[in-house]
């Protein structure tokens, strides 16, 4: 949880080179961390897009019980995304309106229990 906190991303902004990205692997069977990670940009005034992919052919999927693998990309700006912010299966995610930003000193992993 410590690494997905307001001072975290600080940190990670301070040593991400120009035009860079940070992408982080979400995909988790217990928790939903895209609501987190939206807030987190939103609270940065950075851009985020999120996509949900399969890593096995989608009719394989159910009787292997594996689900969508889901990343998140941050940047500085849009132009850092290049090709990816005109793919439309990158989508830019909502923050929810109910969940507190994740800080040094506060997370809850209640609040993104699916």
């Amino acid at each position: 949880m410590h690494l997905l906190t307001r001072e975290a991303l600080a940190a990670y902004c301070e040593k991400l080179n120009p035009g860079g990205v940070m992408v982080f692997h979400l995909s988790n069977r217990y928790f939903d961390m895209v609501p987190v990670v939206a807030e987190l940009a939103s609270d940065a005034h950075l851009p985020c897009r999120v996509r949900a992919m399969m890593d096995v052919p989608e009719e394989m999927a159910d009787s292997l019980r594996i689900e969508n693998s889901v990343y998140a990309v941050i940047a500085r700006s849009e132009a850092d995304f290049g090709t990816l912010a005109r793919d439309p299966s990158w989508v830019t995610p909502k923050p929810r309106a109910d969940l507190r930003l994740w800080t040094d000193d506060y997370s809850s992993l209640l609040s993104v229990l699916r």
